[in-house]
C-alpha cells in the first residue's frame, strides 16, 4: 500500500469518526426544537381562533380519558377510533384544526387522517399535558 492511499484511509475514518461524534447533537437539538415548539404553544392565541369561529381545538382522545383528566376549555371530542373508521367531524374542511391527545401521539396520526380526508390546515399541538404546561385553560 502507497503512502497516498495510506493517507485516503486515514482521512476517511477520522471524518467517519468526526460525523458519528456529532450525530448525538444533532439528535438533541431536534429534540430541543420539539420542546421549544410545545413550549411556545399560544393557547391564548388558539382560544381566540376558536373563540371567533376560525379554528377548532379537538380531543382525539377517549371518552373515558375526558372524564379521568378533563379536556381543553372550548374543544370538540373527537375519538380517533372514528377518524380510524372513516367518520369525519361535520364542521369546515378550510377551518384551521388544532389537534391534540394525552401526549401527542394519537393526534399525530389524526393530523394525517384529517389531512388526507381534504382538511386544509391541520396542525398536532401535542398532548393535552402540553396544553395545560402552557396555561390552557381546563375543565374538570
Amino acid at each position: 500500500m502507497n503512502t497516498k492511499n495510506l493517507i485516503i484511509i486515514i482521512t476517511v475514518v477520522i471524518l467517519a469518526f468526526l460525523g458519528y461524534s456529532y450525530l448525538p447533537t444533532i439528535f438533541e437539538q431536534s429534540e430541543k426544537q420539539i420542546l421549544e415548539e410545545i413550549i411556545e404553544l399560544d393557547v391564548s392565541r388558539i382560544g381566540q381562533e376558536i373563540q371567533t369561529g376560525n379554528a377548532k381545538l379537538v380531543d382525539v382522545r377517549t371518552a373515558e380519558e375526558l372524564k379521568e383528566d378533563g379536556y381543553a376549555a372550548g374543544s370538540v371530542h373527537f375519538d380517533l377510533s372514528r377518524l380510524q373508521v372513516g367518520e369525519l367531524p361535520s364542521f369546515s374542511k378550510n377551518v384551521k384544526v388544532y389537534v391534540y391527545c394525552k401526549g401527542g401521539v394519537r393526534a399525530g396520526v389524526a393530523e394525517e387522517i384529517l389531512e388526507e380526508a381534504g382538511f386544509s390546515d391541520v396542525i398536532n399541538i401535542g398532548g393535552f399535558v402540553d396544553w395545560e404546561a402552557a396555561g390552557g385553560e381546563v375543565v374538570r
